[in-house]
């Protein structure tokens, strides 16, 4: 889950893990603390929105690595205030609605079976839907979406009406000049 750090007059500080160690994503796909990330040779990595295949295609920040740690690779993400969609960005994160995924050099990704050997980060984005879900819910929130009860479907329908939310929001940035956001 990306979570709030800190607020200056010019950034807005997030982190979060941005991938995780020894569990299958959505995709299938299994990252460990074995594949090669090209760790040594990130300074500063691109911070989009949804892989800039959803409406927002600019680059919102920029990111390093904080830590390695047993569970992932946890982010250090920077944010401009002046970034016209500054204000989506905390309205999701406070919601708890956006983790992190990241992008790889396509000539640098070797797999052997559904294990990722090779992955040289060339972009991370912060996602509505994440391959894997442990950047954005909790063990406990997988967990509970995992049983069938009507609270998971009272619970999907408040995902649901979030997401209305989200489009409204993203609709109104859209429909704003530049220079008046």
């Amino acid at each position: 889950m990306i979570k709030f750090i800190n607020e200056t007059e010019t950034d807005l500080f997030l982190q979060g893990l941005g991938i995780v160690f020894n569990k299958y994503d959505l995709d299938g796909e299994v990252f460990t603390k074995e594949t090669n990330y090209f760790i040594d040779s990130l300074n500063y990595i691109p911070v989009l929105y949804g892989h800039n295949q959803k409406e927002i295609k600019d680059v919102l920040g920029k990111a390093t690595i904080s830590s390695i740690t047993e569970e992932g690779i946890l982010f250090d993400i920077i944010i401009q205030r002046s970034n016209k969609y500054l204000s989506l960005i905390k309205k999701l994160v406070e919601m708890g609605r956006l983790g992190l995924s990241t992008g790889a050099l396509p000539q640098t990704l070797e797999k052997d079976g559904n294990i990722i050997k090779q992955w040289q980060i060339g972009e991370i984005s912060l996602v509505e839907n994440p391959a894997e879900p442990a950047t954005i819910f909790t063990l406990q929130e997988i967990k509970y979406f995992s049983e069938s009860s009507s609270e998971s479907d009272e619970k999907l329908e408040e995902l649901e009406e979030e997401k209305n939310i989200k489009i409204e929001i993203i609709g109104e940035i859209n429909k704003m000049e530049p220079n008046h956001i």
